[in-house]
């Protein structure tokens, strides 16, 4: 009998084709070994917000024209601070997409500012970003 991979194993985590059941898909078709996902990435995982966005911001600074940034954002704040001024995830972004680089996000829809969760936020981030991708030459 094989030994036990361990509760870490991506075994443990990511369906197999078969548990998954979608002729329709291509995902397992462009890996080695047709399986989803890999071994060997690096996580590290950063516990403090701070640490977060430092990271963040020197990694989008790090990006080129021609790289892709995506991510999903539940309250997207246009003015949040990664650093100090002038690092405002939206200005981050848009200078991004400014560079070349593929800026896509998934913001979701959040509920009417009376339950105190921010919809309106969430649409400024987006239309910022948006502004830079269609106009890039308007942020120099």
């Amino acid at each position: 009998m094989p030994a036990d991979p361990g509760p870490w194993s991506p075994d443990r985590w990511f369906l197999t084709a078969a548990e998954r059941d979608n002729d329709a898909t291509a995902l397992d078709l462009r890996a080695a070994g047709r399986i989803a996902w890999t071994t060997g990435n690096r996580v590290r995982p950063l516990v403090h917000g701070a640490a977060y966005f430092a990271e963040l911001l020197a990694a989008v600074r790090d990006l080129r024209p021609g790289d892709h940034l995506f991510f999903t954002d539940w309250r997207g704040d246009a003015d949040e601070r990664l650093a100090g001024p002038g690092t405002e995830v939206a200005a981050v972004l848009a200078d991004a997409a400014a560079r070349g680089v593929l800026v896509r996000g998934l913001l979701w829809r959040s509920h009417a500012d009376m339950v105190r969760y921010h919809e309106r936020a969430n649409r400024s981030l987006g239309e910022q970003i948006q502004q830079a991708i269609e106009f890039p030459a308007s942020r120099s």
